[in-house]
C-alpha cells in the first residue's frame, strides 16, 4: 500500500470573496501578459463558508490558469487567422493588379 503524505481536509471558515480576490491578484499579472483580463463581482453579504481554504483556492488557481490559456490561444488563433486572411486579400489584390496592368502596346497621340 502506498501511504500518502497529503494532510487531511481542514475545516476553517473563511470568507470566500476574499479566498477569491486573493488568487486573482496572484493570477493577474500572468493573465495581463497574455492579454486576458480576469475580473470578478463579489455578492455582497454571503456567509463564511467551512472548508479547506487552500484546496479551494488551488481549484480556482487552475481554473483561471486553464480560462488564461485557452483565451491567450484563441486570440493567437484569431490573428494567425486573421493573417491568413490578410495574406489572401494580398495575394488576390496582387493578382487583379497585374492582370490589369496587361502586356498591350497603347496608343499613340499625335
Amino acid at each position: 500500500m502506498i501511504s500518502s503524505n497529503k494532510a487531511p481536509p481542514r475545516k476553517d471558515r473563511f470568507d470566500i470573496n476574499e479566498a477569491i480576490r486573493e488568487v486573482i491578484e496572484i493570477t493577474r499579472g500572468e493573465a495581463a501578459k497574455d492579454g486576458v483580463s480576469v475580473q470578478t463581482q463579489p455578492a455582497d453579504g454571503l456567509p463564511l463558508i467551512q472548508g479547506d481554504r487552500v484546496q479551494l483556492q488551488q481549484v480556482m488557481l487552475n481554473s483561471i490558469i486553464n480560462a488564461v490559456e485557452a483565451m491567450a490561444r484563441r486570440e493567437r488563433r484569431a490573428t494567425r487567422t486573421a493573417d491568413q486572411h490578410r495574406e489572401r486579400r494580398d495575394r488576390r489584390l496582387c493578382a487583379s493588379r497585374c492582370a490589369i496592368g496587361g502586356s498591350g502596346t497603347g496608343t499613340r497621340h499625335s
